[in-house]
């Protein structure tokens, strides 16, 4: 069973009319996947979409979408499996996209420029926040290479908050400390 919080499904509605919802970021349990682990609340159901072959990478993506219209997640993970010269090949694509502001459906991502975040060996961390009238939002993203070269793991961690919202601050900080748990987290196993 999957328990969700549900929103405001007015189209003549400007906005969030309460601040019910909320995303548990608390009650953090392992989880062993399709070649990976990582650790993530107990709440999170972090499911696995259909696999893909495209130029001779295979890709797993596994997602997950949380919380309603004025506090919400989404966590998603990609793996990738293939030639060393192919994954380095990605991993450098990806690596530019997630150095650069992107453009979303809520918004721009800018990246933090102040922070640095450091994973162990040789994965890289990126933290970007939403640029957004009136949405506040954080995304972090870790970049995994195995030491073979042969697979690439993208993690997603991403979450906005009404900027009405009463708990905006103390929810933002949570997510902020959770997500940085999260990509410290993976392993590939």
């Amino acid at each position: 069973m999957t328990a969700t919080s549900f929103g405001l499904n007015d189209p003549n509605a400007s906005g969030p009319t309460s601040y019910e919802d909320f995303v548990d970021l608390a009650h953090a349990k392992c989880v062993v996947h399709d070649g990976f682990s990582l650790t993530y609340p107990a709440t999170w159901f972090l499911r696995p979409k259909p696999s893909e072959t495209k130029e001779g990478i295979e890709a797993h993506d596994y997602g997950a979408q949380l919380g309603g219209i004025s506090c919400s997640i989404y966590f998603g993970v990609t793996v990738q499996n293939g030639a060393p010269p192919r994954i380095t090949q990605e991993r450098e694509t990806l690596l530019a996209r997630l150095s650069a502001p992107l453009d979303g459906p809520t918004g721009r991502l800018l990246p933090r420029k102040e922070e640095s975040f450091q994973l162990d060996g040789n994965a890289l961390g990126f933290v970007t926040d939403l640029e957004n009238a009136a949405i506040d939002g954080v995304a972090y993203c870790g970049v995994f290479c195995t030491d073979a070269g042969d697979r690439l793991a993208h993690v997603i961690t991403f979450g906005c908050i009404s900027k009405m919202n009463p708990r905006r601050a103390t929810t933002l900080a949570e997510m902020e400390r959770g997500f940085r748990e999260i990509l410290e987290s993976f392993r590939f196993i």
